[in-house]
């Protein structure tokens, strides 16, 4: 596995985000492994109620477990989404993807979390469109359509 790139930006609501990508395979070949991480600090201004609107999905949930999204030892502002990608050379297995936000696991396994995943997507793809180097901008694009393709499987 190698490291592929890290960008650390500022600009509207997100302050010192970087998004990095590592890709690899097993020595056979047989499995496949994709893994990016957004990290960003959110903020309120004049463009945006990022921070507030990261709460409001938190409140959604109406799951008091929701709140460990944002364990000690993390600044209140402070996301770090991390998604993995494993994929099998066998074409009747599915892919799985994993979600983490601050080191804990976000299961995508009831509708209850779905406001996370939503307030999730609108982040990235608000960066996406706001990036201005290229490969970026790809790494934050394929973060949302792993994103977007798994709330499509999960609903159904």
């Amino acid at each position: 596995m190698g490291f592929n790139s890290n960008m650390d930006i500022s600009f509207k609501g997100f302050q010192n985000t970087a998004i990095t990508k590592v890709a690899g395979q097993s020595s056979s070949g047989l499995i496949k492994m994709k893994a990016y991480r957004f990290a960003t600090y959110l903020t309120n201004d004049a463009n945006g109620t990022h921070f507030d609107d990261f709460y409001k999905a938190l409140d959604k949930t109406e799951q008091t477990s929701a709140w460990k999204y944002i364990p000690k030892g993390f600044q209140e502002n402070q996301l770090i989404f991390d998604v993995s990608k494993f994929e099998l050379d066998d074409r009747d297995i599915q892919p799985k993807t994993n979600f983490m936000l601050n080191g804990q696991d976000l299961p995508l396994d009831n509708d209850k979390i779905l406001p996370v995943f939503s307030f999730l997507a609108k982040a990235i793809k608000f960066v996406t469109n706001n990036l201005h180097n290229q490969e970026q901008a790809k790494y934050a694009q394929d973060i949302g359509d792993i994103v977007q393709n798994a709330v499509v499987d999960y609903i159904g």
